[in-house]
């Protein structure tokens, strides 16, 4: 630091000296001065003014699915933000997965969809991802999908009568 800032520092008003140290001109410094608060609130305010998505789910799960009968899932994505969402693209993981959504863009505080079709075409346990891409953020969130594809539905609620989520117990 130069012996020139400590002298300025020391005197009484120092901080207003310093300004006009840097721009001897008194009117030119204090319309530097003013442009740059301006220019400072006004990057502040357009930082501020963002949209924002939130999702009612991040997860749906199918539980048991009949073989080859499709299943749907709908997720609710909302803008909380002050600036209009767009859904930019929704990628399934595989191509047993479709998707469509909400294309054009979601006004604040308003609600858009994305729904999701599934053939059951595999028998067995399923967990699935959908990329979903918005001018929210960069970075995509994901949507998952699990279940369990089966031939048939057996009802064991005669043999088994206590029933903890799909497990049937007896006594």
């Amino acid at each position: 630091v130069s012996g020139n800032f400590r002298r300025l520092c020391r005197r009484k008003g120092a901080r207003l000296r310093f300004f006009y140290y840097l721009w001897p001109n008194k009117k030119a410094n204090m319309k530097r001065i003013l442009t740059y608060i301006y220019s400072w609130c006004a990057f502040v305010a357009l930082l501020s003014a963002q949209p924002q998505a939130q999702m009612d789910k991040m997860r749906h799960e199918f539980g048991s699915l009949i073989w080859k009968e499709p299943a749907q899932a709908t997720f609710l994505l909302t803008n909380r933000g002050d600036m209009p969402l767009r859904i930019e693209n929704v990628h399934p993981d595989c191509g047993c997965t479709k998707a469509e959504w909400t294309k054009e863009a979601i006004r604040p505080g308003e609600t858009g969809t994305i729904r999701v079709e599934l053939d059951a075409e595999l028998l067995g346990h399923f967990e699935k991802q959908v990329e979903v891409l918005t001018n929210a953020d960069a970075m995509p969130f994901y949507l998952t999908l699990n279940g369990d594809v089966v031939r048939e539905r057996r009802n064991y609620s005669g043999a088994y009568p206590y029933q903890v989520g799909e497990l049937h117990l007896s006594s």
